[in-house]
């Protein structure tokens, strides 16, 4: 019977590498159609069409205001390739699967390599909702990537004997990469560079106690420092190239106690909507809604394990034989990458609504690399762990089968693009105005051939005929007034109404599509907008 046991836990250890072939397999299969329907959304195409207007000659000089200018830059490099587009759509989801390799490759150097593959397997088979933001450019896919490779490098300084040219060189590297995508992307402060400060804290102070890998650890505060440096250089080097970034709209600042409550409260809602994923209410059954309540248990669970591992790494580094600095290393850089997120969360007014849960995805990395960690000790555990492992992969896979089959990509306000950008092309129309989630989508699936800039409904005044200028993702000289004829759409992700005509006039015509209105001038309305402040930059 013993032996049996044995044979059916080692069965059991290939489980969730066969549940992961599952979940490639249907991600493969719909990967074309989700990569297509997630860069209609103007937050997600934002960079290339910027990247677009800026070399097609569209833009000349001025700031341009993005969320991060780190994508601009790349994705300028790529435009010159053939295929640049493809190149664009695909290289956040070679981001990801380089994130999940360095995250299962450290957590293998610290554990096993079961355990590594475990956390790779957890951070590749994510929900649809993490890898909604995982799959286009413009979220935190630079910054998830980011920390991974701090995570690693931390794990692989702590564990070499000596400290090599190759070794600085790469400490060099990460601390420009890092540098870079804090300045490109402050949350990176957040889910790495702190974390990275807390374990240094701690390394060093072990290593001047343990008088052991003291030089290692002087080079991971070294990379510290540089890190550092090169974040205020990259933010000078980005404001000279006029890339700016805004700060995000909506209320900024802390959050009263009142708000505290209800982010605390958005907290556990958000780790669970991540966690055990978001189906269509169409495409929902009671067998999947129960399996995703299962996986977000499971989930629940591995935090007060993680509880555990948190305690006995604790007194461990106190007793006569202690763990090596590399697994307490990587340890403490998750568990704070995850507690600082979630205190970030809580505290700012970032938290608005459930899609706030995106800010959490850091925490489902660290949750499934501390897990991985501790749970190669005993057999009791690797047996649970793949079980639990193999049944997350499972649902996630079910998941994204439920969300992209059939006419997923063409969702109520999807359907509308075709008829519009038709009717646009039959009248001769390539310049004009929309509200912010609607201008950056025509322009993405027109190749730029009809420019639609966001516009600012109102611009604070209550009166939504008045329009300005929205400076977020575009470029301020995009509205420079251009010869020629223009529209303004209304009704497509905004109620909306005609514009002012004591300030632009009577529209020459006005065309209906689908529910839309198209008020069509004879002239470019921009230069007829309400005058608007520039938003303030965190970028210089």
């Amino acid at each position: 019977m013993h032996l049996d046991r044995r044979r059916v836990t080692r069965l059991l250890a290939w489980a969730p590498l066969a549940a992961c072939a599952i979940y490639l397999a249907v991600l493969g299969a719909f990967f074309k159609r989700l990569v297509v329907a997630w860069n209609l959304s103007s937050d997600a195409n934002a960079p290339m069409v910027i990247t677009d207007r800026l070399k097609s000659g569209l833009v000349h000089g001025g700031p341009t205001f993005a969320a991060q200018p780190i994508y601009i830059v790349i994705d300028t490099v790529i435009r010159g390739l053939p295929a640049h587009r493809m190149l664009w759509q695909v290289l956040p989801t070679a981001l990801a699967i380089a994130t999940a390799a360095l995250i299962g490759w450290s957590v293998a150097q610290v554990a096993t390599p079961w355990a590594g593959a475990l956390a790779g397997i957890l951070s590749i088979a994510l929900t649809p909702t993490v890898l909604a933001t995982a799959m286009v450019q413009a979220v935190h896919g630079m910054t998830y990537f980011s920390a991974a490779l701090l995570a690693a490098f931390l794990v692989h300084t702590l564990r070499t004997t000596t400290v090599s040219w190759r070794l600085i060189v790469g400490a060099v590297v990460v601390a420009i990469v890092v540098g870079v995508g804090i300045a490109s992307d402050v949350f990176l402060l957040f889910t790495g560079a702190i974390p990275l400060g807390v374990a240094t804290v701690v390394v060093l102070y072990l290593a001047a106690r343990r008088r052991d890998k003291i030089r290692s650890a002087i080079l991971v505060a070294s990379v510290a420092l540089g890190t550092g440096l090169t974040t205020l250089a990259a933010r000078v080097a980005f404001r000279s190239a006029g890339l700016l970034t805004p700060a995000p709209p909506g209320p900024g600042g802390l959050a009263d106690l009142a708000e505290m409550r209800g982010h605390i409260h958005l907290l556990g809602r958000g780790f669970i909507a991540l966690t055990g994923g978001v189906v269509p209410p169409d495409r929902q059954t009671r067998v999947l809604e129960l399996a995703m309540l299962a996986r977000a248990a499971l989930a629940m669970a591995a935090l007060v394990f993680i509880g555990t591992v948190l305690f006995r790494q604790l007194r461990a580094n106190f007793s006569p034989e202690p763990p090596s600095l590399a697994r307490t290393a990587a340890i403490v850089f998750w568990s704070s990458s995850a507690v600082v997120v979630a205190a970030a969360f809580v505290i700012s007014r970032v938290a608005s609504d459930i899609g706030s849960a995106r800010y959490l995805i850091p925490c489902y990395f660290a949750v499934g690399a501390l897990a991985s960690i501790g749970v190669d000790r005993t057999l009791r555990r690797r047996t649970i762990a793949a079980l639990a492992v193999t049944v997350a992969t499972v649902v996630a896979a079910a998941e994204i089968f439920l969300v992209a089959y059939g006419g997923f990509e063409l969702e109520p306000a999807r359907q509308q693009l075709p008829d519009l950008i038709t009717v646009l092309q039959t009248h001769h129309l390539s310049r004009g105005y929309a509200n912010y989630w609607d201008s950056n989508v025509i322009s993405w699936k027109t190749h730029g051939r009809i420019e639609v800039l966001p516009v600012f409904e109102g611009c604070r005044t209550g009166d939504k005929a008045i329009l300005c200028p929205y400076y977020w993702e575009v470029s301020r000289n995009a509205y420079l007034p251009v010869a020629g004829p223009s529209f303004v759409v209304v009704g497509l992700n905004s109620p909306g109404q005609q514009p002012s005509e004591r300030i632009f006039g009577s529209p020459t015509s006005v065309l209906h599509v689908d529910g839309l209105r198209i008020y069509v001038f004879k002239y470019d309305v921009a230069s007829r907008f309400a005058a608007r402040p520039l938003p303030s930059s965190s970028t210089g």
